[in-house]
């Protein structure tokens, strides 16, 4: 634990929103921002930059700019660490977002250490640094959401192979008899998402037409959600719960190859999937406990994050606490 309070930048810059805000290595963040993000790789970076000139005006304002010692960007893509340029990523929904070098764009800006890393290995940094899991030195950090992404912790630092592509959890082959279809199914995310939840719940409502689900939609897709989905399972709702686990079955089974694989400490659970709480943690638990191998059942903890809606902004901000500072982590 660093001895008094540093502050830093953070923005996370998601495929729909960009969050942002000035971060306290306390874990405080100040002056929250949320914005859309842009339909063009031009677009983010004018966002990225009137956000940070937003920040730093309220800094200055409050005469305490000179107390922020960088800006920290998780972003959705891949990127080089090194030169802070997206290499890979969404380029069907962020035209122009491939190739942008995003780390000297601002750089040349503001007279400030930026760093920019991909937003699974940010999650990663954020439960490492305010998670409360400080004693943990080896974790990995799964994002549930529209996909699945993820970060790998070890010996308390990320895992970051020289063309950062590593802690691409998500791509976990699953079903290989699947690979040839179009997307990525056959892989971890093509099972456990929030279409994929919405799917499985379809497919009980259709079989059973009958319960909360039914009564509610009948047999109108498009009607059903996650957040209805958990509203369902919790009145007993058996479509939603089955689809539940079996959307459970398919994590844990991941997590069991996770866990025999890298032996982490503990894994995490983040995103919004994770709204579901004890809906999903328990079954999920169950059935990587039943597929892991050996002691790894035993001895890798399952937790779903407590960090909320800004995780991605306190993960951005660790970047210059970790990096720039060289603090290793928050307890």
């Amino acid at each position: 634990m660093v001895a008094e309070t540093h502050y830093s930048i953070g923005l996370d810059v998601g495929g729909s929103r960009i969050k942002a805000g000035i971060v306290g290595s306390d874990g405080t963040i100040h002056y929250k921002i949320t914005v859309n993000t842009g339909r063009s790789g031009k677009e983010v970076v004018k966002q990225v930059l009137r956000i940070i000139n937003d920040l730093l005006s309220k800094a200055e304002t409050n005469k305490s700019v000179e107390m922020i010692h960088g800006i920290g960007i998780g972003v959705t893509g891949q990127v080089d660490f090194k030169t802070g340029t997206i290499i890979a990523g969404l380029e069907d929904k962020i035209p122009g977002w491939i190739g942008t070098p995003l780390k000297s764009i601002v750089e040349e800006k503001y007279d400030l250490p930026v760093l920019v890393e991909n937003d699974g290995k940010v999650a990663a940094l954020a439960e490492m640094f305010f998670g409360g899991h400080g004693e943990f030195k080896d974790l990995v950090c799964l994002t549930l959401g529209s996909g699945v992404g993820g970060g790998i912790i070890i010996n308390g630092e990320l895992h970051r192979p020289s063309k950062g592509a590593a802690g691409e959890l998500g791509h976990i082959i699953i079903n290989a008899d699947d690979l040839d279809k179009p997307g990525y199914f056959g892989r971890l995310e093509s099972y456990v998402s929030s279409n994929a939840l919405i799917r499985y719940a379809y497919e009980e409502v259709v079989r059973r037409r009958s319960g909360f689900l039914y009564d509610r939609c009948g047999l109108e897709k498009n009607c059903i959600t996650p957040e209805l989905i958990k509203e369902a399972a919790l009145k007993g709702d058996k479509a939603a719960l089955k689809a539940i686990d079996k959307m459970a079955f398919y994590l844990g089974s991941g997590l069991a190859s996770i866990a025999a694989f890298l032996g982490p400490d503990i894994i995490v659970l983040a995103g919004g999937l994770t709204n579901l709480g004890d809906l999903l943690l328990n079954p999920t638990v169950k059935y990587m406990r039943k597929y892991a191998f050996g002691i790894t059942a035993k001895y890798t903890r399952v937790v779903l994050s407590k960090l909320g809606f800004f995780s991605g902004v306190l993960g951005a901000a660790a970047l210059i606490f970790h990096y720039v500072l060289g603090v290793k982590g928050l307890e």
